[in-house]
Order: C-alpha cells, then sequence, then structure tokens
C-alpha cells in the first residue's frame, strides 16, 4: 500500500517521497489508518520495521490536521534512541514548518539551549 493511499496532507507524502518512502512497510499499512484518526495502537516488532516512521507520520497528520496548534512530546528510554528519533522527525518533517528538537542529559548545555 502507498502512502497516498491514506488521507495525509499533500506536504507529509511529500516529504516522505523525498525521503525515499513510498510503499508502506507492514507495520505502517497496519497502524496508520487508525493513528491518523487519533485511534491508540500497540506495536511490538523488530528493529528496522517502519514503527518510527508509522508514528510520526500519525503525529504530524493531526497536529496539521484536528490538533492544528497544539504540541507533541515523544519520550524515548536512551539518548541513541531519542537521537535517531529527531533525526528521523527533521528527515520526514523538514517542509511541514515544525520546530523539531531532542533534550537529554550527559551533554553540555551548548546545542539543546539553542532550541
Amino acid at each position: 500500500m502507498k502512502f497516498s493511499e491514506f488521507d495525509l496532507d499533500d506536504q507529509i507524502i511529500q516529504a516522505l517521497e523525498e525521503a525515499g518512502y513510498s510503499e508502506c512497510m507492514p507495520v505502517q499499512e497496519q497502524t496508520l489508518a487508525h493513528t491518523i484518526k487519533g485511534k491508540d495502537v500497540f506495536v511490538q516488532s523488530q528493529t528496522g520495521t517502519g514503527k518510527t516512521a508509522a508514528f510520526l507520520v500519525s503525529i504530524f497528520a493531526l497536529l496539521r490536521g484536528e490538533l492544528k496548534g497544539k504540541k507533541s512530546l515523544i519520550i524515548a528510554p536512551t539518548r541513541e534512541l531519542a537521537v535517531q528519533i529527531e533525526k528521523e522527525a527533521i528527515l520526514l518533517g523538514h517542509n511541514l514548518g515544525f520546530n523539531i528538537c531532542s533534550f537529554y542529559g550527559g551533554v553540555g548545555y551548548g546545542r539543546q539551549e539553542h532550541h
């Protein structure tokens, strides 16, 4: 299934295509129809199966739609995962007008202070 088959904003589709995403991975296909409508899902799958993109696309869709003007906070258990999510969010959301940043301990204030 293609991302363009979902009820997603054209800019989200464009960002996905620019990032090399056109076909959904199974986890994305199974969850997006529910999550872009604000429904909760629980997913457990191996690394590299598309979970991060699935929840980011859902968040972006909601923040550009019915939750416009709201904010989103993603909490990750490790610094490495926080950085990975931030990079993916920047890749997929670069043209959507969101401020995307991560904050975590163990590093100086420099980079984080400017966000």
